[in-house]
C-alpha cells in the first residue's frame, strides 16, 4: 500500500494512506468552499439591500424577508433563520435589546407570556447588534440563563439602519405584508394592544418619539435659524409617554454645556447630582450611606421604596401606574466654563422646581463626622450659606 510521508516537525512523520487523506482534504475543501460561498452570498444580499430608514406606513424591502439571520435559542436548534419563516403570522414584533440593558431583560418574562398566548398569530423576535459569543455567554450564566426561551437575532447591522434608535428597548410592529404598523417602547407590548391589532381594532398604543438630541427638550419648532441659544432650562413632572427613559450630556465644541434627563425618579436625579458634588469636594459617595431621605412620603421619591412599603402591607403594586405621576424630566443648557459647574446648577433646578430640597450636610455618624446628601420636603428645608 502506498503511503504519504508528511513532515510536520523534525523526526516527526505521519503515515496516512493517500486515498484516505485525499478524501479528508476533499471534504475539508468542500466545506470551506460552501461556507465561503454562503458568506459571500449573505454579504452580496446585504450590500444590495436598501437600508433607507423606514417610517410608520412604510413596507420593508422584499430582500429583507429572505436575508439569512444568525440566531440563538431557536426552538428547533437552528443557527440561521429568515424573516420569511414567520410570514404566516398576522403580526411580527421586533424587540431590539442588548445583554447590558436591564430594562430589556426585565421585559423578557412578559415577552414569553405574550408569545405563548399568541403563538399561532404572533412572532416576537428579539434583535441585538452583539456577537454570538457575547450573547451565548449571557444566556449561559447569571440572570440570562433564566431566559433561554428568548429567540434572538445576533450581530445585527441591518435592522438598526432600517429602524434607527438611540435607546432600547425599541419595539417595531410589522404586519404579515411587511408594513410598519407602529414603533413604540416596551410598555406598549401588552395583551390588550396585541389583541386589538389582531382583531383589526384601534389600539391605544403610544408611538415612540425619536428625540432629536441636537434640539433642547420641549423647545418650540419656531426656534432655529440664526438664533444662538445661550441658556435654557425646563423641568416637568409626570411621565412623558412616547419618550423612553434616557439621559445624556449636551456637548458643543467638545465641551459639556448641559444635560438632559427624561423619565427618571426624583431619587435617581438627586443621586446623579450627589455623586458628582461629592467627587468635586473630594469626598467618597456611598449609595447606601451617603443619602438621607427625610420626607413625609418617601414612596413618591423612588419606586423601590414604594414597592417595599406596599409589600409589607401585602398590597399589589403597579410600576406603570406609579410612573405616570412620579417621574420627572429636565433639560439644562448653560454657558459653562467648567463642566463641574453643571452639577450645582442641576441641583438648584431640581430644588426650585419640586416640593423637595436637597443639600450636602455634615452629620455625626458612628463617632465620625461624615458628609451626607439630605433630601427634605421643601417646607422643612433650612438653607445654609
Amino acid at each position: 500500500m502506498n503511503y504519504l510521508m508528511a513532515w510536520a516537525a523534525p523526526n516527526l512523520r505521519s503515515n496516512i494512506p493517500i486515498t484516505r487523506l485525499s478524501r479528508i482534504l476533499t471534504i475539508c475543501f468542500m466545506l470551506f468552499g460552501a461556507a465561503k460561498a454562503q458568506s459571500q452570498s449573505v454579504s452580496a444580499r446585504t450590500a444590495s439591500l436598501d437600508v433607507t430608514p423606514l417610517k410608520i406606513g412604510s413596507t420593508i424591502p422584499e430582500e429583507l424577508w429572505h436575508l439569512p439571520l444568525q440566531v440563538v435559542n431557536h426552538p428547533e436548534g437552528k443557527d440561521t433563520i429568515t424573516l420569511n419563516d414567520y410570514r404566516d403570522k398576522k403580526l411580527i414584533i421586533l424587540d431590539f435589546w442588548a445583554t447590558w440593558c436591564a430594562s430589556c431583560i426585565k421585559n423578557f418574562p412578559k415577552i414569553n407570556e405574550l408569545q405563548t398566548e399568541f403563538i399561532d398569530e404572533v412572532k416576537v423576535l428579539a434583535i441585538t447588534h452583539e456577537k454570538r459569543d457575547i450573547v451565548e455567554r449571557f444566556f449561559q450564566r447569571g440572570s440570562g440563563k433564566n431566559h433561554r426561551y428568548i429567540n434572538s437575532v445576533l450581530h445585527d447591522s441591518i435592522f438598526k439602519k432600517l429602524f434607527p434608535h438611540h435607546d432600547i428597548p425599541h419595539v417595531v410592529w410589522l404586519t404579515s405584508k411587511g408594513e410598519v404598523l407602529d414603533v413604540t417602547d416596551a410598555k406598549e407590548m401588552t395583551k390588550e394592544n396585541i389583541a386589538a391589532i389582531l382583531q383589526d381594532r384601534n389600539s391605544k398604543m403610544v408611538t415612540k418619539i425619536t428625540l432629536d438630541r441636537e434640539k433642547p427638550l420641549f423647545l418650540s419648532d419656531y426656534y432655529g435659524g440664526n438664533t444662538e441659544l445661550k441658556t435654557y432650562s425646563v423641568f416637568v413632572k409626570g411621565q412623558q409617554r412616547g419618550l423612553s427613559s434616557q439621559s445624556f450630556y449636551r456637548i458643543k465644541d467638545n465641551a459639556v454645556k448641559g444635560r438632559c434627563n427624561i423619565n427618571s425618579s426624583l431619587l435617581s436625579m438627586y443621586e446623579f447630582v450627589a455623586v458628582h458634588l461629592f467627587s468635586k469636594n473630594g469626598d467618597r459617595f456611598d449609595t447606601k450611606e451617603s443619602i438621607v431621605i427625610d420626607v413625609a412620603e418617601p414612596e413618591k421619591v423612588d419606586f423601590r421604596i414604594y414597592e417595599a412599603s406596599h409589600k409589607k402591607a401585602n398590597v399589589d403594586v403597579s410600576e406603570e401606574e406609579w410612573q405616570k405621576h412620579n417621574l420627572y424630566s429636565y433639560d439644562i443648557i448653560l454657558p459653562l466654563q467648567n463642566p463641574r459647574d453643571l452639577y450645582p446648577a442641576i441641583l438648584e433646578l431640581i430644588n426650585s422646581a419640586t416640593d423637595y430640597y436637597a443639600q450636602i450636610e455634615s452629620r455625626r455618624i458612628d463617632g465620625q463626622d461624615k458628609k451626607v446628601f439630605v433630601i427634605r420636603d421643601d417646607v422643612k428645608a433650612t438653607v445654609k450659606d
